[in-house]
């Protein structure tokens, strides 16, 4: 499901927090709740939440009704079809209004989701905006309440004066997550304010593939930039997870959009993505990344089911010849990719999920029915990935999992062909962890003839369960690359 920060159909509450550096309190004024799947009656509820909050906040001088309504009327509009921000800010200059609120509140699949955002009338912007949801109705006044106290600590200074930097992106904000795939992932926070989107939420596997996420729809001017970019640049911190951001192009149709995998640490961090790193994700039909065509990005959570979700996109701007684009010297590892498990012994270990696109790794069962029952992703070298070996002395990558040991074997199959492989154990954390394998560092395995390590031989790198029985195992590992000499 989308929820728009523009087009009232799905909006829910959104407030601003605006800087009292004036006597008198800035004005507000907040209309009907729109409603969707839900009666008319709880609207009036939560119209009536929405106006004690704010009256409680003290923050604002909340514009009578009376005004409102002959403002509605002289414009020959009503409460529900204010969807855009130009009409917002016509009524709010005819009510005497400074900021106008607009929200809703919609029912999908038995969750109450409420959406705000505020339009400041003088610039016809959206000031801040804000999307919470519930389970039952009962709790929708604590969202509310949530909803409101959120928005007022987002910021205690005036909205800052953006128009200086001619390379920001700009557009119109929603969010969406996986109920429309019958998941049911949950966003529990959406906001966006200032040029600065957040999004968090929960992932969940009830849709194999579950997500939530966040975009922008970009204004004219910002299509027209991403147009004739290098690429594109943002602020971000986060969950330490990775994440992808998607390039939309309206030449795609089914969704396989171009897109790249990035990191949001805890910290503040700057992201640069040129467009010739861009991918498809292979789901969809092939296409060319047609540039001419974009008009949109998307940030969309990647296999996060662990842990709650949580991430910021600050100040997204386009990358220009002027730009000071950040080369990253790296060796990424070429390979090809294939799971093996204990079958042929013969054993009966299974895979539940496996992983091969953005991330490689696996989740399953490992049995006892062989004696070493287990589970495998192999990594085989390609031809042209090999060119580089006699230039490097081990290998990093970014692992997570279950907190288990795994080993990671390097196979040298014309010196050693009884599988005794040299070989590293490592420990899949549950956190997204750097770790280095140097050569040097080997041992072989205990089984089979002893053989010299021989890095010319090597053709692939296998990471395999330690042990049986397992009940669950899971490892991902991401950003294979050698270790240089």
């Amino acid at each position: 499901m989308r929820i728009l920060i523009k087009g009232a159909v799905i909006f829910t509450l959104l407030l601003v927090n605006i800087c009292l550096l004036a006597e008198e309190k800035p004005s507000l004024a907040i209309l009907d709740v729109y409603g969707k799947g839900v009666k008319k009656t709880q609207t009036e509820i939560v119209y009536n939440y929405i106006i004690d909050k704010i009256n409680k906040s003290g923050q604002f001088s909340i514009v009578e009704r009376a005004m409102l309504e002959k403002a509605l009327e002289e414009l020959e509009l009503s409460h529900s079809v204010i969807a855009d921000e130009e009409t917002a800010s016509r009524l709010g200059k005819i009510a005497g209004a400074q900021y106008i609120l607009i929200s809703s509140l919609t029912k999908e699949e038995d969750v109450y989701y409420l959406a705000m955002r505020v339009v400041a009338t003088e610039t016809a912007k959206i000031r801040n905006t804000s999307i919470k949801n519930a389970d039952s109705f009962k709790k929708v006044e604590q969202l509310t309440g949530d909803s409101i106290k959120d928005l007022l600590e987002v910021s205690t200074a005036p909205m800052a004066d953006k128009a200086s930097n001619s390379d920001l992106l700009t557009g119109d904000a929603y969010f969406f997550d996986d109920l429309g795939n019958k998941g049911d992932s949950k966003i529990t926070r959406g906001m966006y304010l200032n040029n600065h989107l957040i999004l968090e939420g929960r992932v969940t596997r009830k849709y194999e593939y579950g997500y939530i996420g966040m975009g922008l729809d970009l204004s004219e001017d910002s299509i027209k930039k991403a147009r004739t970019a290098l690429g594109i640049q943002f602020t971000t911190k986060g969950d330490d997870n990775y994440y992808i951001i998607k390039i939309k192009t309206n030449d795609i149709t089914d969704f396989d959009f171009y897109y790249a995998k990035f990191f949001a640490p805890s910290k503040e961090t700057v992201v640069q993505v040129t467009f010739d790193q861009l991918y498809q994700g292979g789901w969809g039909k092939k296409a060319q990344f047609n540039q001419k065509n974009i008009f949109g990005i998307e940030i969309l959570t990647l296999n996060q089911t662990t842990l709650p979700t949580h991430i910021e996109l600050i100040n997204p701007e386009v990358l220009t010849m002027n730009s000071q684009i950040v080369k990253k010297e790296s060796y990424p590892i070429e390979h090809d990719k294939y799971f093996y498990s204990d079958q042929d012994c013969p054993g009966d270990s299974q895979y539940t999920r496996k992983y091969w696109v953005d991330v490689v790794g696996f989740e399953g069962v490992v049995t006892k029915k062989c004696p070493y029952g287990f589970l495998a992703v192999i990594l085989n070298l390609t031809e042209k990935g090999k060119k580089i070996i006699p230039k490097t002395k081990g290998v990093k990558f970014r692992v997570r999992g279950d907190g288990k040991d795994y080993r990671v074997e390097f196979s040298t199959p014309n010196v050693i062909k009884d599988n005794g492989w040299y070989k590293k154990v490592i420990t899949a954390t549950p956190y997204w962890t750097e770790v280095t394998i140097l050569y040097s560092e080997l041992t072989q395995n205990e089984w089979g003839g002893k053989a010299k390590w021989d890095l010319s031989d090597l053709s692939g790198i296998t990471v395999i369960t330690i042990g049986q029985p397992h009940d669950h195992v899971y490892i991902e590992m991401t950003d294979f690359e050698w270790v240089m000499k």
